[in-house]
């Protein structure tokens, strides 16, 4: 099925600098934006996420919660399970009218469906219950979403997709990889096939953010997905040491006890 286009206007005037305007003619932009930011993923040198080429369905999003939108929407009779020191975002929405339950406290039902960010956004490190966590859902048959919007900030993250036939999504972002990137809004959904939801559908129509997907692009293809580590690691040892926070393994984080400081990276600096 096309879609409509609009007309093109031969006096039409862009206030766009020349400098972007490709992208918004360039249809090829999304589908090369889908092939590097999987080559991005695969070569960091310090995380391992094993079998990501099952994952074989990719598309394209308005950042991370419209993957979690979807997850939302697919599976909306289930109770959704998630930890409670968990993206906010996920309470907000289930407590409109969807059933869930803190990971902590209730056993895990073949009736519900589970969200969990790697590395854990609360304790910034893969969580010590995480493969636990999997393997109680490949028992129930339980689907599961695996968030990887903090991947450009973390180190350390192992993980064998093949032996867990449970994970059904996986969810990435560009916003932590640098300032700014926060506004690109631009998240990407894998899945083990293409399911023809609304993600895929607009994906299949080339519905796309062009100009961020083309800025994306570059930002990839100029900075690996290890850069904040590579690149900041002395300066965050640095700042805990001297604020006495506990390292993790998200760089934009440090413990004070059991409390979440986020690192302050203008202090840093001139500190």
């Amino acid at each position: 099925m096309k879609s409509p286009k609009p007309i093109r206007h031969k006096n039409l005037k862009w206030v766009c600098p020349d400098m972007l305007k490709p992208y918004l003619h360039d249809e090829h932009i999304p589908k090369m934006f889908k092939y590097n930011f999987r080559k991005w993923v695969a070569s960091s040198e310090l995380n391992t996420i094993a079998g990501l080429d099952t994952f074989n369905s990719t598309s394209i999003t308005g950042g991370s919660v419209q993957i979690f939108d979807h997850f939302y929407l697919r599976h909306h009779k289930k109770r959704f399970r998630f930890l409670e020191g968990e993206y906010m975002y996920h309470k907000a929405v289930c407590k409109h009218g969807l059933q869930y339950a803190f990971l902590e406290n209730e056993i895990l039902s073949c009736s519900d469906a589970v969200i969990i960010s790697v590395p854990y956004t609360r304790q910034g490190t893969q969580h010590k219950e995480l493969f636990n966590l999997l393997y109680n859902c490949n028992k129930l048959n339980t689907p599961v979403l695996l968030d990887f919007a903090h991947l450009p900030v973390a180190k350390n993250i192992d993980i064998d997709l093949t032996k867990y036939r449970c994970i059904e999504t996986l969810a990435f972002s560009l916003s932590k990889l640098c300032h700014g990137a926060e506004h690109l809004r631009i998240g990407v959904r894998m899945q083990k096939e293409n399911i023809d939801d609304g993600i895929d559908a607009t994906n299949s129509l080339g519905m796309y953010a062009r100009l961020d997907i083309g800025i994306a692009n570059n930002l990839i293809k100029n900075y690996s997905i290890d850069y904040n580590w590579n690149t900041y690691s002395e300066v965050y040892s640095k700042y805990c040491k001297e604020n006495n926070l506990d390292e993790c393994d998200n760089i934009l984080f440090g413990f004070e006890n059991d409390k979440r400081i986020c690192i302050d990276y203008d202090k840093a600096y001139t500190s």
